[in-house]
Parts: C-alpha cells; sequence; structure tokens
C-alpha cells in the first residue's frame, strides 16, 4: 500500500514539474514557428467586370501569418506566371506578412473579348490559396462611326409629327464621306 501510494506521488510530481516548467502550461500547441494558416489573395485593382483597354496594371495583396513566398497570375485559364520579385512589396506587421503586387498586362495581345484572371498565393510553408475566376471585358477596338443623313421624303413622318425630325437610315448602302 505505501508503495503504491509513493508511485502515485512521483507520478504526480514529474506530471506537475513537466507542466510547470512549461514556458506558458495553458498555450498548448507547437509554438509561434508553425505555419497554421494558408495565404490570403485579393485583387485590389481594376475591379471586377470593368472594361479593359491597352496595358493594364492589375494590383493586389497576398497575406500570411509565416511569409509568401510566391504571387502567380493566370490569364485565360492558361499557365501560371509569377509575378517578378521586383513588382512585390513585402512588409510584415505584428504576426502578419503582406506582399503587395502589380502586374501589367497588355489586352491588346488577346484576341477574346473577355478576360478571364485568376491569382494564387503560395507562402513559406508551401501552402496555397486560389482566387476565384475574374472576368473582365476587353475594349480595343477603335469606335465605329455611322452618319446618317436626313431624308427628303416627307411621307416616313408618323402622323402628326413633323417630317423635319425624321430620316432614313439605308444600312444596306451607307454613304461615303468624302466622294
Amino acid at each position: 500500500m505505501k508503495r503504491q501510494t509513493l508511485v502515485r506521488a512521483a507520478i504526480v510530481l514529474t506530471v506537475l514539474a513537466a507542466v510547470l516548467s512549461c514556458q506558458n502550461p495553458f498555450n498548448v500547441g507547437l509554438g509561434d514557428n508553425v505555419d497554421i494558416e494558408p495565404p490570403q489573395v485579393r485583387l485590389l485593382s481594376p475591379d471586377s467586370g470593368v472594361f479593359l483597354r491597352d496595358l493594364v496594371t492589375f494590383e493586389g495583396f497576398a497575406s500570411d501569418d509565416t511569409g509568401i513566398e510566391r504571387v502567380e497570375i493566370k490569364l485565360n485559364r492558361g499557365e501560371w506566371v509569377r509575378v517578378p520579385q521586383s513588382m512585390l512589396q513585402v512588409s510584415s506587421s505584428g504576426n502578419r506578412v503582406r506582399a503587395d503586387w502589380a502586374y501589367p498586362v497588355d489586352t491588346t495581345q488577346f484576341s477574346s473579348a473577355r478576360l478571364r484572371v485568376q491569382l494564387r498565393a503560395t507562402d513559406t510553408a508551401g501552402r496555397q490559396t486560389e482566387s476565384d475566376e475574374l472576368t473582365f471585358t476587353l475594349d480595343n477596338d477603335a469606335p465605329a462611326i455611322l452618319f446618317t443623313f436626313p431624308s427628303v421624303d416627307p411621307s416616313i413622318a408618323p402622323d402628326g409629327e413633323s417630317p423635319d425630325y425624321w430620316f432614313v437610315v439605308d444600312t444596306e448602302n451607307p454613304p461615303v464621306l468624302g466622294s
């Protein structure tokens, strides 16, 4: 009986010594250096859905609890392209690391009227996060102007309307300027 009591007391003292030797015995875990969350990636500019033309710079940021290894962009469901280190600006505040980035895109290189953009961030532990696909409308065509001339035929005006405000447009044979 005495022997069991001594064994129990030794076990209790060993456990108590182990718990008290910890820096914070109530904060159980692997420490502050463990990556516990995936990175976040966001596009700040331009807004999804807007019209784009010529050279456009996409701007955004990625953030994580340990660090950002890289930011990538995918255009029109193509291959992932790494944002160059020269276009990343990394800063930290508290336990967050933030990488602001910019990536120029020449929209005239795309034949499609739509540009689909997706973003991906990878943290220093290799964890990745991909954004939803964002869609933009490309408008690289020059504006078209169609000139029409008033008709001299007063019969086309509706009853009771002045013929001065009505005209006929011949879409099959539009007038040619300068001839």
